[in-house]
């Protein structure tokens, strides 16, 4: 509300300033003309009839004779009645001359003086668009960062209730899980948070069609199956299974590290994979699940893949999603290695 009383603000002022610099160009236009044309006739004029006064004392200085010099004092007479008969005429000419002229001086000021305002006025607009776009970034950036910090609080937090049931009940409490009916518990309390603040880590929007599906691999069908999946209630699933190195999520678990595609429509691998739903799956980002024991430097398979998707090109960029994702695929594995442990104590126990 304050920025766009602050856009209206400056449009009244631009727009006053505008028929000011119009006005201003007329006042020109008329110092102008009166310095080149009126100024300098009305001059003349003065000075002619200055000049007429003096020539009867130029014409009594040059006679020689009697009757000349009576002839110049009749001519001198007559020149006098008539100066004195035209003294209000020249003293209103000058009037006229000197007043034009303080007037063309007060607007040359004046007109300089609004001049420098008026830029005076542009710098400091283009300062304060400056200041808010500096603003916008910041708050925008903290804002980021803020449901970040949530985020991983809210995961972490998660994997603390998951390793403690998983302590209590064993590999029971997956299991539990799944016959219930649903997707297993520590996945949900691990990758919820983010998809609930999933507008200011990862940009999404309404008509994104946002969609976050952990992939695991399965060894003894050799492919990677979805586990667990959170998405928009308007985009059409198929929970369709990859082999590795096939599609995003294949590439993403062969080759261990962070990937992104920014159009699908683009891309010569997943193009032709992906040829019948692009309008939903436009851009990908993968990060693989690896073992916590495990990196990109060895031969191990990772435990899956978590794959997020939008409808939108360009969706997810580098900067961004990286950390948060690394971070939330290290708590997955975490959670993941837990399991295992138990699975394995039982199992010595057994």
């Amino acid at each position: 509300m304050r920025k766009k009383e602050t856009i209206d603000l400056g449009k009244k002022v631009e727009s006053r300033e505008r028929h000011n610099s119009e006005k201003n160009n007329r006042f020109a236009i008329f110092s102008t003309v009166f310095a080149v044309i009126i100024a300098p006739l009305l001059e003349a004029i003065l000075i002619a009839h200055l000049s007429s006064s003096a020539l009867p004392q130029i014409i009594l200085d040059d006679v020689e004779t009697l009757e000349d010099l009576r002839l110049a004092e009749k001519v001198q007479e007559i020149a006098l009645a008539a100066f004195s008969g035209n003294s209000w005429f020249l003293s209103l000419l000058l009037i006229i001359i000197v007043c034009a002229h303080v007037y063309s001086a007060i607007i040359a000021v004046r007109d300089n003086i609004k001049e420098s305002h008026y830029f005076e006025y542009k710098d400091l607009e283009r300062n304060y668009e400056l200041l808010v776009s500096e603003y916008e970034s910041a708050r925008s950036t903290m804002e980021t960062q803020i449901a970040i910090n949530l985020a991983l609080s809210f995961s972490t937090t998660g994997l603390e209730q998951v390793i403690v049931k998983m302590n209590a009940k064993g590999s029971k409490y997956v299991a539990e899980e799944i016959e219930n009916g649903g997707h297993p518990e520590m996945f949900k309390l691990l990758i919820w948070p983010f998809v609930q603040f999933r507008e200011k880590i990862f940009g999404y929007q309404s008509d994104s069609f946002y969609n976050f599906a952990l992939y695991l691999y399965i060894h003894e069908e050799k492919e990677l199956q979805v586990a667990y999946r959170e998405h928009d209630s308007r985009l059409p699933v198929q929970n369709r299974t990859w082999k590795p190195g096939k599609g995003h999520v294949g590439m993403t678990f062969m080759q261990k590290e962070l990937m992104i595609c920014n159009d699908v429509k683009e891309s010569s691998e997943l193009s032709s994979v992906l040829n019948t739903d692009d309008e939903y799956y436009r851009s990908f980002a993968s990060v693989p699940i690896l073992w916590p024991e495990d990196d990109v430097e060895t031969d191990k398979e990772p435990l899956g893949v978590l794959v997020l998707t939008s409808a939108h090109k360009d969706q997810f960029q580098t900067a961004n999603i990286k950390a948060p994702l690394a971070t939330l695929s290290k708590l997955i594995a975490i959670a993941a290695n837990e399991l295992r442990t138990n699975i394995y104590k039982e199992e010595e126990g057994g």
